[in-house]
């Protein structure tokens, strides 16, 4: 029998927690954030994205 050790962490299921959670607490009035602070953990894979695109342009288009 074959023994998997790969640590299998998903970001985005960990984001979408973490949204939730801070989402849940906003709601109670647990905590007092601007909104687009709860939802900050939903943006950052579209926010790696985009930077992710832009240093490909920059490298592709720019330095050639």
């Amino acid at each position: 029998m074959k023994l998997n050790l790969k640590n299998n962490i998903d970001p985005i299921k960990i984001l979408g927690g973490l949204a939730f959670l801070f989402i849940v607490l906003k709601l109670t009035k647990v905590i007092t954030w601007d909104w687009i602070w709860v939802l900050i953990p939903l943006w950052i894979p579209f926010i790696l994205f985009i930077y992710a695109i832009s240093c490909v342009v920059y490298v592709n288009f720019i330095k050639h």
